[in-house]
Parts: C-alpha cells; sequence; structure tokens
C-alpha cells in the first residue's frame, strides 16, 4: 500500500478529520488508499503556534490537540483515500484548511475516508513509497490511535 509522510502535528491532524487536503508541489497520478506516516521530525515552534492558533479560533477543535510533544513520530497514524489532486490555483480552501496547509504549493491532495491506524516504529521516505500490505492488515484489527509514548 502507498504511503505518505507527513511532520507533526499535520499527520495527526489528517487522522483526526481536521486537514482534508495535504498540498504537495508535485502532481500524482494516484488514487486509492493512502497511509499517512507521521515523520521523525515534527514541526517544533512552527507546530505550537499552529496548535495555539487552532484552540484559539476553532474551540471544538481546541479538545483535540496535544502538545506538540506528545504527537507520535515515526509511524502510521492513519488510512485514507487519495480520491484527487487539484491545483491549489483552481478553488479557494476554507480557514481551517489554509491554516494546515501550505497553500502556496502546486497541488491539493484531496483525503477522505479517513480510519485510524496506528503502526508504530516506521522510518518513512520522500514521496509515495510502499508499505507492505500485510502489515497494515496485521494492525488493522486492532485499529485505535494513540499519543506519543503509548
Amino acid at each position: 500500500m502507498y504511503a505518505l509522510t507527513l511532520q507533526q502535528p499535520f499527520a495527526t491532524f489528517v487522522a483526526l478529520g481536521i486537514k482534508e487536503f495535504e498540498t504537495r508541489n508535485w502532481y500524482t497520478h494516484y488514487r486509492g488508499p493512502l497511509l499517512i506516516h507521521a515523520g521523525v521530525t515534527p514541526v517544533k515552534r512552527q507546530g505550537k503556534i499552529l496548535i495555539k492558533q487552532l484552540s484559539e479560533k476553532f474551540r471544538p477543535i481546541g479538545n483535540l490537540l496535544l502538545p506538540i510533544t506528545e504527537y507520535p513520530i515515526a509511524a502510521i497514524v492513519c488510512k485514507c483515500e487519495l480520491v484527487d489532486c487539484i491545483p491549489t490555483t483552481s478553488f479557494t480552501p476554507n480557514n481551517l484548511e489554509r491554516m494546515t496547509g501550505w497553500w502556496e504549493q502546486s497541488y491539493a491532495w484531496k483525503l477522505e475516508e479517513v480510519q485510524p491506524l496506528f503502526i508504530p516504529q516506521v522510518l518513512g521516505k520522500q514521496g509515495l513509497w510502499k508499505f507492505p500490505d500485510e502489515e497494515v492488515l496485521k494492525y488493522s484489527e486492532n485499529a485505535h490511535f494513540v499519543g506519543a509514548n503509548s
């Protein structure tokens, strides 16, 4: 199955349904199942600021957010469907998406049907990369989202 590595807190924002688009500077023809992987290095200062801003501006979301140090890293955090790859110039994102994406990039990858999944100790790669289907099946049976160090 294909996977895509994102920095934290963005990977968890997808897992929680806060972020529906992932912005990239490259187009993909791929459509289908996609694992979202939290990379090893979180967005430290910027992540703290973003979590604070989201908590203040979108009160219900604030209850879902953790301190940046508690987000899982080097782990797959969810499975979703990549359903479209849209030029960012063709639509205007809502305020929440604008805050959680890099809209100066060229393409917005539309993510739907997000399902919680936690597979720890996974090193990611650049671009779309393959993760063994049998590992996904093994962890899918007991799928739940957990914080870092769990």
